[in-house]
């Protein structure tokens, strides 16, 4: 199988965990990692599986990262995962009364984003 890591960071932070993805994923599969600045949506021809990560501006996806995702045809011919990067907390960690708060403020719109697209 042919993997492609794509992803979209400001602090790095995101290229980290991108990197690991790639690193795991390269165990058993060929696998590419791109940065989004080196990247178009025909670049993903010819891969099975896409992940595609971005840092979260706004409460969701990095505006460039909503571009090229919605760029991508409807139906494509490989599988795809996204994941996103923010220090606010989750919605179940149960250290921090405002949690749930927090992180829909900041972070939750990202997992919408995602799911529209997948």
């Amino acid at each position: 199988m042919r993997v492609l890591v794509v992803y979209y960071s400001e602090t790095s932070n995101t290229e980290t965990v991108a990197e690991g993805i790639r690193e795991e994923a390269s165990r058993e599969h060929e696998t590419d990692l791109k940065s989004l600045d080196n990247v178009t949506v025909e670049d993903h021809h010819g891969y099975d599986f896409v992940f595609i990560g971005s840092a979260c501006h706004d409460s969701d996806l990095a505006r460039p990262m909503i571009r090229f995702l919605e760029a991508i045809p409807e139906n494509p011919p490989f599988s795809m995962a996204g994941f996103y990067t923010h220090s606010a907390y989750t919605r179940d960690d149960q250290r921090f009364k405002r949690s749930e708060e927090v992180f829909d403020k900041w972070a939750a719109r990202g997992l919408g984003t995602f799911e529209e697209v997948c």
